[in-house]
């Protein structure tokens, strides 16, 4: 046998480090031992790991051709190692073309290899054209990859991105993120965040997918949270863009996406509903579409809040209390001024909604944020009294759940402050707006309870008027406990001395305020003092004596129908006397008004039936004659919401 042939045969059958010592060498002499190196791997004789060593050995030393590709190419379509074969295919630039038509071909037949044949194309020096190809081609398998390989073909994907295949590439992961779990979604993710950096050709196509969309997904939400990481400006600048299309629906979806990442990106998420509710301040937002945005962005803020433990709750908590007490940053303008009080009253119902999901210590960084409040509040304007009463809410329930962490942290701040010396304080309504939902969720211990109801009935003789509402707030919860409770002890015999009911306290303060008389032993409504007291030059009475007007007919209202069950309402006409006086003041004719609205209100409490029978049964009186349509449109801008359901019903019989 000649030399040559000893040498082929040694090759075909020997050892695999036999063919590994001698091969190099003869390697370069000759393209006859790639033949030969070929026909062994197609006999299938050697193991992968054999195969996988002799490409290997291939690639390093010997250089690529058209002959040999062929070859190789025609072993991916019948070799068990055709996956060795597609890690050590020739890249050369004139192997390209040849490979990716294989490529595609086997691809048909089996969309398992895609990965691999990924991996192997991004090697390899592409044109833009078959960049395109590859595009097309990947898109088009695209339902049919298993969900495990997707991440990785994404990054394959984007490596080929040009400018004539970005919109369909970027396109297709937008749909294809769609149908993945949650667990692929944040490998696509992470896969995503490397090409969201500034001025890359991938940020371009995928802000315009964004752009473009008619409804806004997950991903969409995630893009914008790693951008704004790397780039706020042009976070912001898209977002002002696609505030039309920024729903509480979708910021949803972004949240659960972002909670399940292991909390590496609920912190840049909270930026970006930060960044939603400063585009509803924005100048080229729509003005239909600014409170949408502050409350979609404050809203998912809290949805966090109540998917979070810990100190991450902790840092969404105090985002949200941020908001309560830092919403002037977010107006520039001072037409912007009723948008602005509409963050913190958001933020804080959020919380209270929420509350459930807070631990007790929260109630200290609550009470903290109430304190601020009030301290900046002003007493005269009561701005932000709705913000300071939803977190007194909030706060008493998570003293219910945990009375030992803040009960006596709460009971002291409405000893320090109930009793204020001086004029009203925004501290001192604060206290007794704790007093009143202490009283409520029935937490007030009972040294406690009848010390407080006493500080109150003695405010109400004297207090100013901007916080006779508050009292009377607290005087009726209370009326609403007793009621309870005589309720449930309705069949239990007590002896002893009866403590006096709360119309009896009541009626003294009334009549020194000039809201009640005393007529032998009979009392009835009269309100024309009161509005002499206090009218102005111009005959009007002040808004907030209005209102203290209202809040104490609808204290002594509650308090009467609680004293004469048998027959309230009765009785409650007994308290009202006509007046046939035809030359009221104007003063006097809107205290009439509203003790009308406060009658009303009081009934509608208990009873909406009895209040509407009321209505109706007074219509002959002379202070209801007056609730003319343009006189309740000019006061109901500034009653209880409550209130104007019954005027509708009483100007419409």
């Amino acid at each position: 046998m000649p030399q040559d042939e000893h040498k082929a045969e040694s090759l075909r059958h020997g050892s695999l480090r036999y063919v590994l010592e001698v091969a190099p060498s003869m390697l370069r002499e000759s393209d006859v031992v790639s033949d030969i190196l070929i026909e062994r791997i197609r006999s299938q004789e050697d193991s992968e790991e054999a195969v996988n060593a002799i490409l290997r050995l291939m690639s390093l030393h010997l250089q690529s051709n058209a002959h040999i590709t062929e070859q190789l190419v025609e072993l991916l379509f019948t070799s068990d190692y055709r996956l060795c074969i597609i890690h050590h295919l020739p890249k050369s630039k004139e192997c390209t073309a040849l490979v990716l038509h294989a490529y595609r071909d086997l691809l048909e037949s089996d969309s398992a290899l895609v990965v691999p044949i990924m991996g192997s194309l991004a090697d390899m020096p592409l044109t833009p054209d078959q960049q395109n190809s590859v595009v097309d081609m990947t898109h088009t398998l695209m339902p049919s990859i298993d969900e495990t390989d997707i991440p990785v073909v994404v990054r394959g994907m984007l490596a080929m991105l040009t400018s004539s295949n970005g919109d369909a590439l970027i396109g297709s992961i937008r749909a294809q993120c769609h149908q993945l779990t949650t667990h692929t979604l944040h490998l696509v993710v992470e896969v995503m965040g490397p090409f969201l950096r500034q001025g890359s050709i991938s940020l371009k196509f995928i802000l315009r997918a964004i752009r473009s969309a008619d409804t806004l997904t997950a991903i969409d939400g995630i893009w914008l949270v790693l951008l704004h990481a790397q780039d706020p400006t042009t976070a912001w600048t898209t977002l002002t863009r696609i505030s039309r299309k920024c729903t509480a629906v979708w910021l949803t979806a972004t949240a659960d996406l972002a909670l399940q990442a292991s909390h590496t990106l609920v912190h840049p998420f909270m930026q970006l509903c930060m960044l939603v509710v400063q585009c509803g301040f924005d100048k080229s937002t729509a003005a239909g579409l600014r409170a949408r945005l502050v409350q979609s962005g404050v809203r998912a803020i809290a949805y966090v809040m109540q998917h979070t433990r810990s100190s991450l709750q902790h840092d969404v908590l105090v985002c949200l209390l941020t908001l309560t007490s830092h919403s002037h940053k977010l107006a520039a303008s001072s037409k912007q001024q009723a948008l602005r009080w509409h963050v913190p009253r958001a933020a804080a119902i959020c919380i209270a909604d929420g509350v459930t999901s807070l631990p007790p210590s929260s109630g200290h960084v609550i009470l903290d944020t109430i304190y601020t409040l009030s301290a900046t509040t002003d007493v005269a304007g009561l701005s932000y009294v709705h913000v300071i009463d939803t977190l007194c809410f909030a706060l008493v329930q998570l003293v219910a759940r945990d009375p030992t962490a803040l009960y006596a942290l709460v009971l002291l701040t409405i000893q320090k402050h109930i009793l204020a010396t001086s004029s009203a304080s925004m501290f001192q309504v604060t206290a007794m707006l704790l007093a009143s939902h202490l009283s409520y969720a029935k937490q007030l211990q009972p040294l406690d309870d009848r010390a407080i109801t006493t500080w109150m009935h003695r405010l109400l003789h004297t207090a100013p008027l901007q916080v006779v509402p508050f009292i009377c707030a607290y005087l009726s919860v209370l009326h609403q406990r007793e009621q309870l409770a005589d309720d449930e002890n309705a069949h239990v015999v007590t002896s002893g001395v009866r403590r006096p009911s709360g119309l009896s306290l009541v009626v003294p303060a009334l009549v020194r305020r000039g809201v009640v008389v005393v007529v032998g032993s009979s009392s009835f409504i009269q309100i024309d003092r009161f509005a002499g007291l206090h009218a102005s030059d111009s005959g009007d009475v002040p808004m907030d004596a209005l209102h203290a007007l209202h809040d104490m007919v609808h204290c002594l209202v509650v308090h009467a129908l609680h004293a004469n069950k048998d027959d309230g309402v009765a009785a409650l006409q007994s308290l009202l006397v006509s007046n046939d006086d035809d030359n009221k003041s104007v003063g006097t004719r809107q205290c009439h008004v509203i003790m009308a609205i406060g009658v009303c209100n009081g009934v509608v409490a208990a009873q909406f039936q009895a209040a509407y029978d009321l209505a109706m049964s007074m219509d002959t009186m002379e202070m209801l004659v007056m609730l003319r349509r343009d006189l309740v449109l000019e006061l109901t801008h500034a009653l209880p919401a409550p209130a104007l359901h019954v005027l509708y019903l009483m100007l419409h019989p």
